[in-house]
């Protein structure tokens, strides 16, 4: 007796359903961008991450003179000028590892945390200098801000009391983190190479 199924006994509809179901379970597991997964990357640089931040630089009399005091009615002069930045975000346009939402099989998203650091600044301080010097300072790292794709405020101008002048603006970038890293950089390396 022959015990292999005849050809009208082996039906293509289980077949086909199987094929259907794995591949359902396999998009809701988090199959990939074939079927809508996310990207777990943000892309080449990694994840996009938002960085911000602000320039100042500063003119006005030492609050450090020698001792004994500097003769004279003037104090010497101080020109400090310096960067603050600071980098938020994860992938803003995927979660890290699949997920499929909190329902049957499902998992809550995770966030990545940044792979810049989160805060720093760096900065430099002059004996003597100008209120000018502040504004070329100032127009120099705005300009290197907008050639690396940034948004910045305009530059602004402040009398301090009683005798110190303040320059600054602020600064915005978001991008992949790997080239926001390569920003920070690039901005910080601005602000030490200026000189008086």
């Amino acid at each position: 007796m022959d015990s292999s199924p005849s050809r009208e006994s082996v039906r293509p509809f289980p077949i086909i359903a199987m094929v259907f179901t794995l591949g359902i379970a396999w998009a809701v597991a988090g199959g990939g961008p074939i079927f809508g997964g996310s990207r777990q990357d943000g892309g080449p640089g990694g994840p996009f991450i938002l960085v911000a931040g602000g320039y100042s630089c500063s003119i006005g009399p030492s609050p450090y003179y020698p001792y004994p005091q500097v003769p004279g009615p003037e104090l010497p002069v101080l020109l400090s000028h310096n960067i603050s930045v600071s980098a938020t975000g994860g992938v803003t346009g995927g979660c890290a590892g699949p997920t499929s939402g909190p329902g049957i099989g499902g998992r809550f998203p995770v966030l990545t945390p940044p792979s810049v650091p989160s805060g720093f600044g760096v900065g430099n301080t002059f004996d003597g200098g100008t209120v000018g010097d502040c504004l070329r300072f100032a127009n120099a790292i705005d300009t290197v801000a907008r050639r690396l794709g940034c948004v910045t405020s305009d530059v602004g101008e402040i009398t301090l009391y009683p005798t110190g002048r303040l320059v600054q603006f602020s600064f915005v970038c978001e991008g992949p983190a790997g080239e926001q890293l390569h920003t920070i950089g690039d901005l910080s390396r601005a602000v030490v190479e200026l000189r008086l």
